[in-house]
């Protein structure tokens, strides 16, 4: 059957259950994904069994799922993604797409945040099998931030401040040094604030120095190395 038709929208979860979203390949630029002309799609035999059965987007909607593409599938592709691709099919099919879509997209920040911290230009295929293979609960803690019941309801307050509809930007105002940049930037990306904020950074609280520390403020981004610095003597200790 032809894939004139074939039209799908998620670029994260293919049609046959492949983490598009965390595959080494598609990082790199080497695959465009599960789309229409897509080197993928030309290949793949689920494709116009999609258009065939009203162009579903996930194989799982297909009453005849599990069907014969599925035998022997998970062992005659060497890609590291085919060895939970039932297993994670499945699991979208009973939590729902919108409930896996939600575990793929806190896996690909853990991921971005390994690549963009640790990866030297080798370990990229390694971090992608991790998150691929593990599930999300049994990611590494040092990865996979959780808030204490102590500290639950103060950062619960922060939290509803930094979604505030006025509130535009942030200040970072954490003690100028490694371990107030990391206690600062772990709340953010806890809070999963996309928010821009600047830098303070004073070594005394006279009111003088918070004064002229408020008027040059630097751009977030500024330190961010430092904040590399810390997360990896966090990880080293």
């Amino acid at each position: 059957m032809s894939l004139k038709n074939f039209n799908r929208t998620d670029d994260m979860f293919s049609l046959c259950g492949l983490n598009c979203g965390l595959c080494g390949y598609r990082l790199q630029g080497k695959c465009s994904g599960c789309f229409k002309d897509s080197f993928c799609a030309k290949i793949c035999p689920m494709a116009p069994c999609s258009v065939k059965h009203g162009n579903i987007e996930y194989c799982f909607e297909c009453p005849e799922y599990p069907c014969r593409h599925y035998e022997g599938f998970d062992s005659y592709d060497t890609l590291v993604l085919h060895r939970n691709q039932r297993k994670d099919m499945q699991k979208a099919k009973e939590i729902g797409i919108d409930a896996y879509h939600d575990e793929q997209r806190e896996k690909k920040r853990i991921l971005n945040h390994l690549l963009k911290a640790y990866d030297d230009g080798s370990k990229a295929a390694f971090f992608c099998l991790a998150v691929n293979m593990l599930e999300l609960k049994d990611l590494p803690e040092a990865w996979n931030y959780q808030v204490s019941s102590g500290t639950k309801k103060q950062f619960e307050i922060l939290k509803d401040l930094m979604k505030r509809q006025d509130v535009e930007s942030l200040v970072c105002a954490t003690d100028a040094g490694r371990e107030g940049e990391l206690i600062f930037r772990l709340i953010y990306h806890q809070c999963r604030c996309k928010k821009p904020f600047e830098r303070l950074w004073i070594s005394s609280m006279e009111d003088a120095a918070i004064r002229e520390g408020f008027r040059n403020l630097k751009p977030g981004t500024a330190y961010d190395n430092l904040y590399e610095a810390a997360l990896c003597r966090e990880r080293a200790d």
